[in-house]
């Protein structure tokens, strides 16, 4: 539909099977991580390497998430994301922001689907 309103007149069958080849075709998969009370913002570290060292706190890496694996798959076949990448989710206020988690974008190549149908019977 995107291509057809740009057409005065007829949008040939033709025409729309040159459109749909032009960009790749990409299945996106987004993951959202957020952080909690067991796995948090603040981290508490001993502040020295003998085992009776107090302990301080310390805030969690921005780049957490890649310590995090992801895996899709497509049935039992795993699948393999042509690109992957992520970024860090914060909440800031006026007193500065605090990490909440992740979002992890992933991007597959579409599956092909071909459906068999009957143009004379659609008109």
């Amino acid at each position: 539909m995107q291509f057809s309103d740009a057409y005065i007149g007829s949008y040939s069958a033709q025409q729309a099977s040159l459109d749909h080849r032009a960009p790749e075709e990409l299945v996106k998969i987004s993951v959202q991580i957020l952080l909690t009370p067991s796995y948090g913002a603040i981290l508490c570290v001993p502040t020295g390497s003998r085992a009776d060292s107090p302990r301080g706190y310390r805030l969690r890496s921005y780049d957490f998430w890649k310590d995090f694996q992801v895996q899709v798959f497509e049935g039992d076949e795993e699948r393999f994301p042509l690109r992957f990448t992520g970024e860090p989710n914060s909440f800031c206020s006026h007193t500065g922001c605090t990490l909440t988690g992740a979002t992890l974008d992933l991007e597959f190549p579409a599956p092909e689907v071909s459906v068999d149908f009957d143009l004379a019977a659609l008109r």
